[in-house]
């Protein structure tokens, strides 16, 4: 997991890629503890990171896991939410006693639920802890039984799952979940899925790189400091030019915007 990017003459080691993942993600933000024991121990980092979402599914479960209201369309003996009248007659449900309908209710078969579950699965193959692994297995069985869907995630499709104002409680491990993922499928093709290795996927380290800059800015620098993707074009500066000009002239676009309290 070591290599380096290689920029103009300049090579950057990368002592782990891990540990670049863990600083790019919100997990390092957000959890003072792996802050701690990651930097110190970087090849423990996925038995880190599966203990804490270990941890924080297990402590869900004994409560109970979360619930939001999904979308169900389904034929029934009653009217239940909204009829689907196209649907009721092209089947001739009505013959069977029966009419489609479309309503919501709450069920724990979430995306969420559905994210800490495959992370469970990828947790297992990847902790060096027998126990551990054991333990998501154990965790993986639990959420199946109880009604969640294991589905094949992309560490993209992860990001993509929000949490609300009031879901607090599910933050470590929707960020354990996410990076884990990560960790498990830094890159993918269609119909292969191969580690990450410096020197083939040189532009992907690349962002990841900037990523783990960012990552570290926004824990090492204190509030109100505002840390974000450069997506500032600076442009030549012309004053006059001739038709097209503006095409073939060079635009600057920043890695990272640090920006002090006073916005300067």
């Amino acid at each position: 997991m070591t290599g380096s990017i290689v920029s103009g003459r300049t090579t950057i080691p990368v002592r782990n890629l891990w540990l670049l993942m863990l600083y790019a993600s919100k997990l390092f933000a957000t959890n003072g503890r792996i802050r701690s024991g990651a930097e110190q121990h970087p090849d423990d980092l996925p038995d880190l990171v599966t203990e804490i979402l270990v941890t924080a599914v297990d402590r869900r479960l004994q409560r109970h896991l979360s619930q939001t209201y999904v979308d169900r369309r389904e034929s029934l003996t009653r009217v239940r939410g909204r009829i689907d009248v196209l649907r009721t007659e092209s089947a001739q449900l009505l013959s069977r006693g029966r009419v489609a309908c479309r309503f919501t209710e709450l069920d724990v078969d979430n995306p969420r639920n559905q994210l800490l579950l495959a992370a469970l699965r990828v947790g297992g193959g990847l902790a060096q802890s027998p126990e551990l692994a054991h333990r998501c297995r154990q965790l993986a069985g639990m959420m199946g039984q109880i009604g969640v869907s294991a589905v094949v995630l992309s560490p993209d499709g992860a990001d993509r799952i929000m949490l609300g104002r009031n879901d607090s409680d599910d933050t470590d491990a929707v960020n354990a979940a996410r990076l884990l993922l990560r960790m498990n499928l830094p890159n993918e093709d269609t119909g292969f899925r191969h580690r990450m290795a410096p020197l083939r996927d040189v532009e992907e380290i690349r962002r990841l790189y900037e990523a783990a800059v960012r990552g570290l800015y926004r824990v090492a620098l204190p509030q109100p400091w505002r840390v974000h993707a450069g997506e500032t074009r600076h442009t030549w500066p012309v004053t006059e030019s001739s038709g097209g000009a503006a095409a073939i002239l060079p635009v600057m676009r920043t890695d990272v915007i640090l920006e002090s309290p006073d916005r300067r």
